[in-house]
């Protein structure tokens, strides 16, 4: 499995969604680990952990329910659960506090089951 293939399937959420996404289209699976984790996600110019930030907080910004699977991954990989509260609330003040509320309560659900 390639590396971008493994990052679509590190975590419980996006292999639900790949799943569904490969039986529905296929091709957009192979279209997501070309380009947007093999062309852009694995430029070298930052590390992992600013990368997932960046995400993060694009998500949150977006209310995007793929933020679960990117704070799933963030929690496994580099960040305590202190590091991403506090992410989540300093981009309050930029992307407003229903927002970062919501980002709260799916960090929540994460942290308290386990």
């Amino acid at each position: 499995m390639t590396a971008q293939n493994q990052n679509l399937h590190s975590t419980e959420d996006r292999r639900d969604v790949i799943a569904k996404l490969e039986e529905l289209a296929p091709d957009f699976v192979g279209m997501i680990s070309d380009f947007a984790l093999g062309k852009v996600y694995d430029r070298p110019v930052l590390d992992d952990q600013l990368k997932e930030v960046v995400a993060i907080t694009a998500l949150i910004s977006l209310g995007s329910e793929r933020l679960q699977g990117h704070l799933e991954s963030a929690l496994a990989k580099c960040f305590s659960k202190e590091q991403l509260t506090e992410v989540i609330m300093l981009s309050s003040i930029y992307i407003g506090f229903p927002r970062a509320i919501d980002a709260m309560l799916v960090l929540h659900s994460l942290t308290d089951e386990a």
